[in-house]
């Protein structure tokens, strides 16, 4: 049988096996928080904190439950244990009655007395709505949103949940890891490949207006600020990854700044497997913290560290888990640039990539080594000596990855003046400041110890290839 004649699927995997190189590859992290966007954060009402934890409801059933549902509307163990004449007293409409009181409080910026009493009856609700040892249900409270809660206070404000599978399992998606090795490759690009664009780049955001910036803050990468004629520019982004035609017999193909011209299409990163929670080893154990946002003020010779905010984030501790990342060097090697820039090697292996992303961690790292060295602590709650004692060994880690990762991790902004960041962050952000250090604040995690909270950064990633 001929090529030509096989099926298709029989061809393709055939490519695959010719041209295709995949790795399983570990990803281990001490701390890291992947959500899903600030509209997903949680108010009091969509978790309950008891006994030590953070209890992550299944929403459509904790509502069959609060509702006034004949039998075939619950679901069958739940049926057998509540009773349902009590059931059919309407406590969804307690609760709503509740969840209204809570956003008056909201509004009027009430006092936490006021929610800590909403707090009380709302569990009083479930307390009568489910009967005793409600807890235990797990068709409602199912052992995949459960979390140990490293805060030892009540909490009276949204908590932000990790991702989860459409089973409810907690796992790291692969475009958010492609999205950080995407990142490190334009830092690298830009680096090596074109390092005179960067001060074109940089002259034509402090050309524009700060109104400008703020309307392209989203999209800013995406929009036509480097010149390539005399009458076209195209965007950093488009430059760095789409500019392209695709050769073939020699002869070239394509549109240039498409999807089908961006040479990341030959590198494709999957979903990890959902997390196992090992609670002897205490690996991917899911927890949720206080995060403060702090800054800094600067006086005649000190920068004294101020709290900026507080979140509550359920992260996990002690990360490992495992990831496939293939490569289609076949696909590689026909990307053509239109002004000439070679793709570097190390793309074509999975080592060479994890090498591209240590680069960009590296100088991530002496940058946070160096801004955490000239802060200087006041009260416990802003103590970062153990962050300086993290940062004060050599680097064992290769990317950084999720939410706190910040403007530096999550941008090429290394490669700009202080001046052009504090442009960019002062069109961006709401709050205005004075200072021309940009970033200007931190997160960090604060975990609960027996003398003195310990802070954590978070993000920071190993990729090892098996």
């Amino acid at each position: 049988m001929s090529n030509d004649s096989r099926p298709a699927l029989a061809q393709l995997n055939a490519y695959q096996e010719c041209n295709y190189k995949c790795r399983r590859v570990r990803l281990t992290s001490p701390l890291i928080h992947i959500g899903i966007g600030a509209a997903g954060a949680l108010n009091i009402f969509e978790y309950v904190q008891e006994n030590g934890e953070i209890y992550f409801p299944n929403q459509t059933a904790l509502a069959e439950v609060l509702h006034k549902p004949g039998k075939s509307q619950r679901p069958q163990a739940l049926q057998r244990k509540i009773n349902t004449k009590t059931a059919n007293r309407g406590y969804l409409q307690e609760y709503e009655k509740l969840s209204q009181e809570y956003i008056r409080v909201i509004e009027t910026k009430g006092d936490f007395n006021q929610i800590r009493n909403i707090l009380k009856q709302l569990k009083q609700l479930y307390d009568k709505a489910l009967g005793s040892g409600w807890l235990d249900e797990r068709e409602i409270f199912p052992e995949t949103g459960i979390s140990e809660k490293w805060v030892n206070q009540l909490i009276t404000k949204d908590v932000a949940p990790m991702i989860r599978n459409g089973f409810g399992e907690i796992y790291i998606p692969g475009s958010s890891i492609k999205g950080a090795i995407r990142t490190a490759i334009a830092y690298y690009l830009l680096k090596h490949q074109a390092p005179t664009r960067v001060s074109e780049i940089e002259q034509e955001i402090r050309r524009r207006r700060a109104k400008e910036l703020s309307d392209q803050k989203t999209f800013l990468d995406d929009d036509p600020i480097l010149k390539i004629a005399k009458d076209k520019n195209i965007s950093m982004n488009s430059y760095l990854f789409s500019n392209y035609k695709l050769s073939f017999e020699n002869r070239l193909f394509g549109e240039p700044n498409t999807q089908n011209t961006d040479f990341m299409r030959a590198i494709k990163v999957a979903d990890s497997a959902p997390l196992l929670t090992d609670c002897d080893d205490v690996v991917n154990l899911p927890v949720v913290a206080e995060v403060i946002s702090s800054s800094f003020k600067e006086t005649l010779d000190r920068r004294i560290a101020e709290s900026r905010a507080t979140n509550y984030i359920e992260m996990i501790w002690n990360l490992q888990t495992e990831f496939t990342l293939c490569i289609d060097t076949e696909m590689l090697d026909r990307f053509q640039h239109e002004q000439g820039m070679q793709l570097p090697s190390q793309l074509k292996t999975v080592e060479g990539i994890v090498e591209i992303c240590h680069e960009f961690a590296q100088a991530q790292w002496e940058y946070e080594q160096q801004y955490w060295n000239s802060i200087t602590d006041t009260q416990p709650k802003l103590d970062f000596s153990s962050i300086r004692d993290f940062y004060s060994s050599p680097s064992n880690h290769n990317l950084r990855l999720g939410w706190g990762s910040g403007m530096i991790g999550n941008t090429v902004g290394l490669h700009f003046q202080e001046q052009t960041r504090a442009t960019i962050r002062n069109a961006c952000c709401p709050k205005q400041t004075s200072s021309s250090e940009a970033p200007k604040s931190r997160r960090t995690a604060v975990i609960p110890d027996r003398d003195n909270p310990i802070k954590k950064p978070l993000g920071w990633v190993n990729l090892t290839p098996l």
